[in-house]
């Protein structure tokens, strides 16, 4: 039997509210396509704020803490509304196997750049590690997969420069940390076929 690429992340779990049953039923049709279905775990989404943004940070802080707690190296995160474009398998397992050289923070299994958001003066936003990973010092979003590093972990649960419960902070979990000092974080991509989650 073939190894599966996601056979390297020691937890994969799939944030997804009590009451939307119809976005669990369609992403386990997507988590079969890549012969996962079996591993995902289900994570009922925090629903306490009028917020979303709120509540998905609160979903992804409470994973990583569990996380983190069972003593694990790596967490993959799913958001309920994740569909595959183009998945292939060998080119993931590339991008992981590059992956596993470097020392990484977050790992995004495809998501949107942009490059001039936050730091219109950056030089050099985009490091092409190889033809299936990027690094990244940029600002992300719609990242619906996000793998994270257990050394990370402990920064993401208590930096103190990071206040969630602000109302006007940035709350996108996926690019909140992305172009902070010593953050490491990759983009598995491919030019010109992508393999991406959105």
């Amino acid at each position: 039997m073939n190894a599966n690429p996601y056979d390297f992340f020691e937890r994969i779990v799939c944030i997804n509210l009590d009451s939307r049953p119809d976005r669990w039923k369609m992403v386990c049709d997507e988590f079969a396509k890549a012969g996962i279905q079996d591993r995902v775990e289900r994570v009922p989404g925090v629903n306490s704020n009028k917020d979303n943004k709120k509540n998905l940070i609160l979903s992804v802080l409470g994973i990583i803490k569990k996380a983190e707690q069972d003593g694990l190296n790596n967490v993959l995160i799913f958001e309920d509304d994740m569909y595959f474009k183009d998945y292939d398998p060998h080119f993931l397992q590339q991008s992981i196997d590059t992956l596993k050289t470097t020392d990484w923070n977050l790992f995004y299994l495809g998501a949107n750049v942009e490059i001039n958001r936050k730091f219109p003066f950056q030089l050099d936003p985009i490091k092409i590690i190889s033809p299936w990973l990027w690094k990244l010092d940029m600002w992300v979003t719609t990242a619906h997969a996000v793998a994270y590093n257990r050394r990370i972990f402990d920064f993401v649960l208590r930096n103190p420069y990071v206040d969630y419960s602000l109302e006007n902070a940035e709350l996108a979990i996926n690019g909140v940390y992305t172009h902070m000092e010593n953050i490491d974080d990759f983009l598995a991509t491919h030019v010109p076929k992508k393999f991406c989650v959105s």
